[in-house]
């Protein structure tokens, strides 16, 4: 019952016509750890998607929650498992076409 609900009320999204003059679900978002100068990259996608081994996280993990919204330079600081982290937004844009 609850996988025919949420069939039910699926939804298909085409990430790659976003809009990535802010950060949206589906866009691929680099960013920069400003106290490590580590660079990462995601995509935001839902929850049942996201899988960070193939980069991308969810819009309700505490880093996709963070971002969206963001614009390109906004600084972003966030409580994660491993600590607080802080992240500046380098790039916004759609997922490659596979």
């Amino acid at each position: 019952m609850e996988l025919k609900d949420k069939l039910g009320r699926a939804e298909v999204i085409d990430c790659s016509a976003v809009d990535c003059s802010r950060v949206v679900f589906g866009t691929v978002v680099s960013l920069v750890d400003l106290d490590t100068d580590d660079e990462i990259r995601y995509q935001l996608l839902g929850p049942l998607e996201a899988d960070v081994s193939k980069g991308s996280i969810s819009v309700l993990s505490p880093i996709g929650r963070a971002m969206i919204g963001k614009n390109v330079g906004d600084e972003i600081t966030v409580k994660t498992p491993g600590g607080v982290r802080q992240l500046e937004v380098m790039e916004i844009k759609p997922p490659e076409r596979a």
